[in-house]
C-alpha cells in the first residue's frame, strides 16, 4: 500500500518517516495557508478580475461613443429624429435649441389664397423664382391624398431605410427617389398641390385662410431651418404646424395648435413625409354642414371634399423634398 507524504508529496510503501524528505508522516501537520495566499491561488478570483477588466473597457467604449455622438449633435447620417404630435413636446424641444422657433405665418394676399409666392405663369418663371435663395437648395413640398394601399406601400419602402417612425395618429419617415414615388403612374397618387421654392437659412411655407371670426391664420405652416449643407447631403430642423379652428354651433370657436418637428439629414433624391395630420369631419370653416367654407377652395384642402378620405381609403400627405438649384 502506498502512501503520500503531506510534506512533499512523495508516494511510497506505508512508513513512519518520509524516504525523501525524512519528515515524520505520522506527527507531521502542514501549516495553515493565510487567507491571503488563498485568495491569490483562487482560480475565481482570476475570472472575476478578468470580467471586472473587461466590463470597465467596454463602459470606457460605450462613454467615448455617447462623446462623439454627442458632439455631432442630431445630424448623424441617415438619421431622422421625430417628436410627438402635442404642442408640450414641440415646446421642450424649442427650450433645449433643438427645433427653430417659428415666425408667426406671413399673412396672405387675399381671403381665400394660400401664402405660398403666386404660382408662376410658365416653367421658366419657375425657375427664376428658384434661384433666387441662397443656400444653394430648393425645396418641393408636395401636398397629396394616397390611396390606402399606396401608403401602405410607401411605409414598407420607408421601414427599409430604418427612418421610419409611427406615433399611431400620424405617422412620418424619410422616402428614397420622393419625386419618382410621388409621380408614379401605378402609385396613383393626387397631387393636390406642389409648391416649389429656394431657400436660405430658413424658410416657411404656409397653406390657409385667414378666419375672420378667430382672427388667426388656419391651415399648415412648414418651417425649415438648414443646418448645413455639402455636396449632395442637406442637414437641418423641419417643423409642421397645423392651426385648426375647433368647436361649432354648441361651443364657442377656439384654435387648435399642433406641431410635428423633425430633426433630418437626407441625400439628394431623398424626402420626407408625413401623413395622418389632416382631420377628417367637418373642416375648420364648416365644410360638411352647408355653410360657407373658404379653405376647400385652396387646392391643398380640396381633400376635404374627397368621399375617399371622409371613408378613410385615402390619406393626406405631405412630401417635403430638397434639391440643388439647377
Amino acid at each position: 500500500m502506498l502512501v503520500k507524504c503531506p510534506r512533499c508529496d512523495f508516494s511510497q510503501p506505508k512508513d513512519q518517516y518520509c524516504a525523501r524528505c525524512g519528515v515524520n508522516m505520522e506527527s507531521y501537520r502542514p501549516p495553515r495557508k493565510s487567507k491571503w495566499k488563498s485568495y491569490l491561488t483562487d482560480p475565481l478570483l482570476y475570472l472575476a478580475v478578468a470580467l471586472v477588466v473587461i466590463g470597465v473597457s467596454i463602459g470606457v467604449l460605450y462613454k467615448k461613443d455617447r462623446s462623439n455622438l454627442t458632439q455631432k449633435g442630431p445630424f448623424l447620417k441617415g438619421t431622422l429624429q421625430i417628436a410627438s404630435t402635442n404642442g408640450s413636446d414641440s415646446d421642450r424641444l424649442r427650450s433645449r435649441g433643438e427645433v427653430p422657433s417659428p415666425p408667426s405665418p406671413p399673412p396672405p394676399p387675399a381671403i381665400s389664397s394660400t401664402t405660398t409666392a403666386s404660382p408662376p405663369s410658365s416653367p421658366t418663371a419657375a425657375i427664376k423664382t428658384a434661384v433666387t435663395g441662397t443656400s444653394g437648395f430648393f425645396v418641393r413640398i408636395y401636398y397629396a391624398e394616397v390611396p390606402r394601399r399606396s401608403l401602405e406601400k410607401l411605409y414598407e419602402e420607408s421601414q427599409d431605410t430604418g427612418q421610419f417612425n409611427s406615433f399611431g395618429d400620424y405617422t412620418a419617415g424619410i422616402l428614397p427617389e420622393v419625386a419618382q414615388r410621388v409621380n408614379s403612374s401605378g402609385l396613383k397618387i393626387r397631387i393636390l398641390e406642389k409648391v416649389e421654392k429656394a431657400i436660405g437659412k430658413t424658410q416657411q411655407l404656409f397653406t390657409g385662410v385667414h378666419d375672420s371670426e378667430l382672427a388667426e391664420y388656419i391651415g399648415f405652416n412648414t418651417v425649415i431651418e438648414l443646418a448645413d449643407t455639402d455636396n449632395d447631403t442637406i442637414r437641418g430642423n423641419l417643423e409642421i404646424i397645423r392651426n385648426w379652428k375647433d368647436g361649432g354651433e354648441r361651443s364657442p370657436a377656439s384654435l387648435q395648435k399642433s406641431s410635428f418637428p423633425a430633426v433630418f439629414e437626407m441625400n439628394h433624391g431623398a424626402g420626407f413625409f408625413i401623413s395622418g395630420i389632416m382631420p377628417r369631419g367637418p373642416s375648420p370653416h364648416g365644410f360638411g354642414n352647408g355653410a360657407p367654407d373658404d379653405i376647400a377652395k385652396i387646392p391643398t384642402f380640396e381633400i376635404l371634399k374627397s368621399r375617399s378620405f371622409q371613408n378613410k381609403e385615402s390619406e393626406f400627405v405631405i412630401f417635403v423634398e430638397f434639391d440643388k438649384k439647377p
